[in-house]
């Protein structure tokens, strides 16, 4: 990835995330509805003493349900952000820190929300990560030449973009 990386870079990858997560949501959607659905359309007690899955379905369309607004709320929190157009020395939300462990080196994008998700940009993955999440914690505000220690293993900060 080009260090010269700019506002535009990051809009356009900030973007793939969010489609990607409207996909997501559309899915879960769809398999809350059926589950719901399957809830609905199971024998009650009056029916069959034996049989639960109408309660089983209805467990698992509130699990569905509670992740549902989870991702929902994760869209609406990503539809607010902003991505920073000034560039920083310090690793916080919106930018990119380049990440070196031993010959690999790992691009973290550091988002509000969707933690985990990737996107490739000029061929390579880079990973969100949330400042809540262990490794968000441990880069939030590093800077370039910074050197942490995650899960044993120590990482040089090689660039913020």
């Amino acid at each position: 990835m080009p260090s010269g990386m700019n506002y535009m870079d990051k809009q356009i990858i900030l973007n793939d995330i969010m489609k990607q997560l409207d996909t997501h949501i559309e899915r879960i959607g769809h398999a809350y509805t059926t589950v719901q659905q399957a809830a609905h359309d199971a024998p009650g007690r009056m029916q069959s003493r034996y049989d639960t899955s109408k309660v089983e379905n209805s467990w698992l369309a509130d699990g569905i349900g509670d992740r549902l607004v989870e991702l929902e709320d994760q869209r609406d929190t990503l539809r607010r952000f902003r991505v920073p157009r000034e560039p920083s020395e310090e690793l916080f939300a919106g930018y990119i820190a380049i990440v070196a462990h031993g010959t690999e080196k790992t691009h973290y994008l550091m988002l509000p929300a969707c933690g985990g998700a990737t996107a490739k940009q000029d061929g390579v993955e880079i990973t969100v990560i949330t400042p809540v999440a262990p490794i968000g914690q441990a880069l939030l505000l590093k800077k370039k030449g910074d050197r942490i220690t995650f899960r044993g293993v120590e990482h040089i900060i090689e660039e913020i973009l």
